[in-house]
């Protein structure tokens, strides 16, 4: 709208940016509390599976298609139809999704409730704290893959796209099979899964071929739904129901800083290690936090806490 009027400027663009991200939280934390509602407990893993899969799929489809209409109609027309979808979504949800048993809010009227709830509750808290630092951790990986593209055989281009797609396209199976890990364990399932996400990123980092760095990607993106479903599905079945959108934006808002601090830290650990360095301590770090987690899950159930 602001840029039909001619009054975008960049400034304006920024703060919208953030305002979307504020919003991006909420969204989630709605769509996931929604799920838990309509949804037995049992059935909790593969709804956030269909949702991770569908997310899995823009990130394959989504960038073609936004060459296609920029070509076609500008960046401006990218933005627009982005914005009718959201459009289409609340419509859906005001007009087709049951609301008379929805339980009614209790103290979650504040803002903080959501962090209280995690703050009371140690496996929460402690699953929160290794998403962050797993999410962290992966930053760095946004800076240094694209120059470790550049300095390798081949295309730079067709090599990153390829590091990109494999990733994508795991992410896609990897939501096909969430659905069928209902009876793991979550805690362990988790830790397991993070350490495995770093081995899978080790041989990038240790300079093996192209295509083996691919197939570790590719396996990498292949774990990241599962992990964030089980995560999902975990704060649905420990919160209070009536809190729950408060504690999933909470928990939400916490990780979605964690990408971008990671990816600040990317530029000095490039400068430092070099791009295949920095891959390789972002991969042995996440493999190492996934041990230290699982140490820290053992030791909890011995205590039974």
């Amino acid at each position: 709208m602001f840029h039909v009027l001619g009054a975008l400027s960049i400034e304006l663009y920024v703060v919208l940016l953030a305002a979307s991200s504020v919003l991006h939280s909420w969204g989630r934390a709605g769509s996931h509390t929604l799920l838990a509602r309509l949804l037995p407990e049992r059935d909790h893993l593969a709804g956030n599976a269909v949702l991770s899969g569908i997310g899995s799929l823009s990130t394959v489809f989504g960038p073609p298609l936004a060459g296609a209409l920029i070509l076609w109609g500008g960046a401006a027309t990218v933005i627009a139809v982005d914005a009718a979808t959201f459009l289409v979504l609340a419509a859906t949800f005001l007009l087709g999704v049951p609301h008379e048993d929805a339980p009614a809010p209790g103290e979650g009227g504040s803002r903080s409730a959501g962090f209280a709830v995690i703050r009371r509750a140690p496996a929460l808290l402690g699953l929160l704290a290794l998403s962050f630092a797993f999410f962290c951790l992966f930053g760095p990986v946004y800076v240094a893959l694209p120059l470790y593209a550049s300095n390798g055989p081949g295309a730079p281009a067709a090599v990153l796209a390829a590091f990109y797609t494999a990733f994508g396209a795991g992410a896609v199976l990897g939501s096909v099979l969430t659905g069928y890990l209902g009876r793991l364990p979550i805690r362990p399932a988790m830790t397991g899964i993070v350490v495995v996400f770093g081995l899978c990123m080790l041989p990038a980092g240790l300079g093996a071929p192209t295509a083996v760095g691919v197939a570790g990607f590719a396996a990498a993106g292949l774990l990241r739904p599962p992990y964030a479903s089980l995560s999902t599905a975990f704060f649905q079945r420990s919160a209070p129901p009536d809190l729950l959108p408060q504690t999933l934006a909470a928990s939400t808002a916490v990780q979605l800083l964690a990408v971008p601090l990671g990816t600040a830290l990317g530029g000095p650990l490039v400068a430092g290690l070099g791009a295949r360095g920095t891959l390789l301590a972002s991969a042995v770090s996440i493999a190492v936090l996934g041990l230290v987690a699982a140490g820290a899950v053992r030791a909890g159930r011995k205590r039974g806490t």
